[in-house]
């Protein structure tokens, strides 16, 4: 090959390879050479239940990152005497709620936040009180959507048998939900009281505020009794046994008089 070829060829190259640039950089519906970019979520702690980020333990109070625009599947998982009652998730956007479970969540800004809500399958009216004296520690946790008065934190001061007011207070744009009072002995029950006032015992572990957005329709349902109620049936059955027993004692009375 001449000098003459060569050069023509390394001309040739070097307009093939521009053209190429200017392609790249102009088609909008070619793969973008920019580098990936990450995002963080975090994860709300949530009495009641563990959350699974595409299959692994996502440890509630944890920061989290994932690629921008991946998309990760979350798993809200119930622990005993609990179940899920929806997600609730936030970024620059807004804040929203699903009650899907699994609920794929596709990472598109730069800060999100999400919480599994939980509540007891069996609602109890109330926590008994404890005879015991000294001080029990009380985790006050904190949520999406609103503080509380005590703010969040570890209390280890208060005494065994004082009862506690706490105050939920939701952000612009939310309304309060519920409370969540587990205990370290097992078991739970929900409180719609606001403020809430709770009487510590031995065995208090923590209390939670959930806060939904005031457009969400998510509600709080009807709580299941401790108590086993009738069914339709023997309701029936008792109603008609006590009208019959009724109409027995006033036919016998009204002989009896004659």
């Amino acid at each position: 090959m001449n000098k003459s070829s060569a050069k023509n060829l390394r001309v040739f190259a070097l307009i093939l390879l521009t053209s190429a640039l200017i392609i790249v950089a102009t088609n909008p519906n070619l793969p973008s050479a920019k580098a990936a970019t990450t995002d963080s979520v975090y994860v709300y702690t949530s009495c009641g239940g563990t959350i699974l980020a595409n299959g692994l333990t996502a440890a509630g109070g944890t920061t989290y990152n994932y690629t921008n625009g991946v998309a990760v599947n979350f798993t809200a998982a119930p622990i005993a005497d609990f179940k899920f009652l929806c997600w609730e998730y936030s970024s620059a956007s807004g804040t929203d709620t699903s009650t899907s479970n699994p609920f794929i969540y596709t990472i598109i800004s730069t800060e999100n936040e999400i919480q599994a809500l939980f509540i007891p399958t069996v609602n109890a009216s109330s926590i008994s009180s404890s005879s015991k004296t000294g001080t029990a520690p009380i985790d006050v946790l904190s949520s999406i959507g609103g503080t509380t008065t005590p703010a969040a934190g570890t209390y280890t001061t208060y005494t065994i048998g004082t009862v506690i007011s706490l105050t939920a207070n939701p952000s612009a744009n939310f309304k309060f939900l519920y409370w969540m009072v587990p205990s370290a002995s097992g078991g739970a029950y929900t409180s719609t009281f606001n403020p809430i006032e709770y009487n510590l015992t031995a065995n208090a572990c923590a209390i939670q505020a959930y806060f939904i957005p005031a457009s969400s329709s998510v509600a709080l349902p009807t709580p299941t009794p401790a108590i086993n109620e009738f069914s339709s049936s023997a309701a029936i059955i008792t109603v008609t046994a006590l009208v019959i027993a009724a109409f027995g004692t006033y036919a016998y009375t009204k002989k009896s008089r004659k």
